[in-house]
């Protein structure tokens, strides 16, 4: 049984105990992140013993219940991201499900009713509920909608409907809600009605320019600030203590982790500004068309206008996810901006001027001249990253963790040294020197073994932050506990489905009863005793291809018309003396009656 929920509520009662409030989800993230180097299955599963559970428990308590620490800070920050994208998910998914148990439910009830005024009512609600206006208390809405529907479907139409089939109707209903949304959507636009409808292109608009602005804004002072701490800490002229070196270095990881969410933030309000923006001209277009349309002709064929409606509908419902998605970024933005000043900064104004003073602008690497110096054929260097290539590590150069103890961002665009593609794993890497990336390049293994694996251990702030979180056990057992299952094999046959008609099979002969079984198998075994005889007339003795006695001869009598008797005698078997005097002798009485 998987034990981590026990663990993790005994790190929050222990913590509580020391009076401070630790929420499940930090005390579950900071305990899966101390059980990196721990050995797993294929399953992602960890066994740990009592004592390893008993040091661990012992070990957050001390961390989680810290004040002042930046490391804390950053396992809140990447605690809190993660939880809240993931009720994110969860609540989309969920939402999409009870629309669709609904959708069901409503479609079901239109189907199976047969009053025409209550198929039409049912039908409006349909409309207001996959129009997502279905707790709308607005009675200009319901209005509305029941004037679009009528005119696309009457009530003299409603009895068709009705008889109907059931896949019919599925069907006429989905095309029927997005032509009546589409109606309402384009009512709207022409100043003719659309109560309860949002302005999701206006309001999306706005809302994903405003956190853009201020996710810029954020950006631009995380990247200074990490910028001052990378180069304090790539001085050599300045003197610092191994504890103020590490406080420095945890405070860097805290602002790294800070620019990295800002900065996929910022990402994710771009995608929805570039879809936003072909949207529009789509949503434009489409109204513009029907406007023409409507007015050209007062009377437009209903195989022209209704898909025209269709695909107002459809090009809303990319409103609607943009809005969602932008919301979305918008709610973590916020959850990030609350970690801006988490801690107390030791980072002091004297050290950045003298490291600035004393920081020199690396030159533009020549590339030419590194692809010739790069030998391995297991690699391959790449002057421009390929559009869509995704980098390792969220882009950070790992040789500078590992040869210089300080995560470095890989640097992009011309000053960048180049990337290579490791052809092993089909991985590129981004690297923020041209010394580093030869070293890599020269032995690759090195970089990415157990090396950085114990460097993570001992910063576990660092395996969300570049992406080793899928390394992390899914579950811990109490060691001894954990059965390993054997999968079952799985073998691939191919069958037949019987699609014809099957005949049914039923034995009228089958008898339940065991007294009437031996009955007739008595009957079967006297059977056996019988002789048969047979009569042939003159036209049938010694034929081949005999002729039957339905066919009545014309010069002779048939044999049935003779006075002779040919059926046989009729013999009967009695047992006497079963009941009366007991002194009775038993007998078998045997007749014979001549027929």
């Amino acid at each position: 049984m998987d034990i981590t929920q026990t663990i993790v509520q005994e790190i929050v009662s222990q913590c509580g105990r020391h009076g401070f409030v630790v929420s499940a989800s930090l005390a579950h993230f900071y305990l899966k992140a101390q059980l990196l180097k721990d050995e797993k299955d294929a399953a992602k599963t960890v066994e740990l013993s009592p004592e390893r559970i008993e040091a661990l428990v012992d070990k957050a308590v001390v961390n989680l219940t810290k004040s002042d620490c930046p490391s804390l800070e950053t396992f809140k920050l990447q605690a809190s991201v993660t939880t809240m994208k993931q009720e994110q998910l969860n609540r989309s998914r969920t939402e999409e499900i009870q629309h669709r148990a609904k959708t069901q439910q409503l479609v079901q009830e239109v189907c199976s009713k047969t009053d025409p005024n209550q198929v039409l009512s049912d039908m409006a609600l349909y409309v207001l509920h996959e129009s997502r206006l279905f707790s709308s208390t607005n009675d200009l809405v319901q209005k509305e909608t029941m004037t679009a529907l009528e005119s696309v479907i009457p009530r003299g139409s409603i009895a068709p409907f009705i008889s109907q089939k059931l896949e019919d109707k599925a069907k006429q209903l989905d095309e029927l809600w997005r032509i009546v949304w589409g109606i309402r959507l384009f009512n709207k636009e022409s100043q003719k009605g659309g109560a309860g409808i949002p302005q999701l292109p206006t309001d999306s608009e706005q809302l994903i320019q405003q956190a853009m602005i201020t996710c810029k804004q954020h950006l631009q002072e995380a990247e200074k600030l990490c910028f001052h701490y990378q180069i304090v800490l790539s001085t050599p002229s300045i003197q610092n203590t191994e504890e103020r070196r590490q406080r420095l270095v945890d405070e860097y990881i805290n602002r790294k982790q800070y620019w990295l969410f800002l900065k996929s933030i910022l990402k994710l309000l771009e995608e929805s500004q570039q879809r936003l923006t072909k949207t529009q001209p789509v949503w434009e277009q489409l109204v513009a068309r029907i406007k023409e349309m409507v007015s050209q002709n007062s009377s437009i064929p209903k195989s022209h206008i209704y898909p025209r409606f269709i695909d107002v509908s459809d090009a809303w419902d990319d409103y609607r996810a943009i809005w969602q998605d932008a919301s979305s970024g918008k709610k973590l933005l916020d959850l990030v901006i609350a970690y801006q000043s988490p801690y107390r900064s030791t980072l002091s104004p004297s050290d950045i001027d003298s490291a600035l003073q004393s920081h020199a602008e690396e030159p533009i690497p020549n590339r030419t001249l590194i692809q010739g110096e790069i030998q391995n054929p297991a690699i391959n260097y790449i002057d421009e990253l390929p559009e869509g290539a995704t980098l390792e590590f969220s882009g950070f150069c790992i040789p500078s963790l590992i040869d210089m103890n300080l995560l470095v961002d890989g640097k992009r665009g011309a000053k960048s040294p180049g990337y290579l593609y490791l052809i092993s794993n089909s991985s590129y890497y981004a690297f923020s020197s041209e010394r580093l990336l030869k070293a890599f390049s020269r032995d690759p293994v090195r970089y990415l073994s157990q090396l950085l694996l114990d460097q993570c251990a001992a910063q576990t702030e660092l395996i969300h932050l570049i992406g080793l979180q899928n390394e992390l056990p899914k579950e811990i057992y109490l060691q001894g506990t954990r059965v390993n299952v054997v999968p079952r094999e799985v073998a691939k046959v191919d069958s037949h489905s019987q699609t014809g008609h099957i005949e049914a099979y039923k034995d009228h002969k089958y008898e339940w009863n065991e007294w009437e079984l031996r009955r007739l198998a008595l009957k079967v075994a006297n059977l056996r005793s019988k002789k048969t005889h047979s009569s042939q007339t003159n036209l049938s003795h010694m034929r081949r291809d005999n002729d039957t006695q339905t066919y009545l001869p014309k010069a002779q009598e048939t044999q049935t018309m003779l006075s002779k008797a040919t059926q046989p005698s009729k013999k009967v078997q009695y047992i006497k003396g079963l009941r009366g005097n007991p002194n009775q002798r038993v007998q078998v009485v045997k007749l014979e009656f001549n027929q």
